[in-house]
């Protein structure tokens, strides 16, 4: 169960994360970087909702943000380009698929629901990012 609680606190941090990224875009492809990144923090805020209740039901309990940002610190607090905006979200969005990957000991159903959320993190990174900046 700490592999899942560990999962929470990536999600909750990084979902931050590309918040303060979302805002802070500038450069020639500021619409579409700040559209995609607005549909990723709003997907990822709508996934720590399910997933923190979730966990809830087989006794893993919410991290807080503190402890959230202390495992995984927010991005430095700078104006970056698109092509830097989304290079983070990339890796952020990665780290994720990662993070899910190593996660063993949840019931069936949490770990078939937590591989959709893979292949969603992937989709987001390796097309929609992509079709950001073409």
């Amino acid at each position: 169960m700490d592999e899942y609680r560990e999962f929470l606190k990536m999600l909750k941090s990084y979902q931050q994360s590309i918040q303060y990224l979302h805002r802070h875009c500038i450069g020639a492809e500021f619409f579409s970087t700040h559209e995609v990144t607005n549909d990723i923090y709003d997907l990822l805020a709508d996934y720590i909702d399910e997933m923190c209740e979730v966990g809830m039901t087989f006794g893993v309990d919410e991290p807080s943000m503190a402890e959230s940002i202390e495992s995984y610190p927010e991005v430095s607090k700078k104006f970056r380009n698109s092509f830097d905006t989304e290079t983070e979200v990339k890796r952020m969005l990665n780290d994720l698929v990662t993070e899910i990957a190593r996660i063993q000991d949840v019931p069936a159903d949490v770990k078939n629901k937590l591989e959709e959320h893979q292949l969603k993190y992937r989709h987001m990174a390796d097309f929609k990012l992509k079709g950001a900046l073409s």
